[in-house]
């Protein structure tokens, strides 16, 4: 695999980046120590907002309604 981007860190930000760069066709590479959305930064509040730029507004209600990215990692 040709990695273009690598993502450190599987919680709810870093699978929320690497499902939209993948969508787009970008070939990522998650890199997380233990299993996903296992630790908190400190820095991310681990809320998906419908007021980013990815996604339309319906898709990322429905993740936030379901938990912010909590089966996220499964869809990528």
């Amino acid at each position: 695999m040709n990695t273009q981007v690598i993502i450190i860190g599987g919680g709810v930000i870093g699978i929320a980046c690497a499902y939209f760069l993948y969508r787009r066709g970008v070939k990522v590479l998650l890199l997380e120590r233990n299993h996903l959305e296992s630790g908190v930064s400190g820095v991310a509040t681990a809320i998906v907002s419908i007021s980013g730029t990815g996604g339309t507004p319906e898709e990322l209600r429905r993740l936030n309604n379901a938990g912010g990215g909590r089966n996220l990692h499964a869809r990528v």
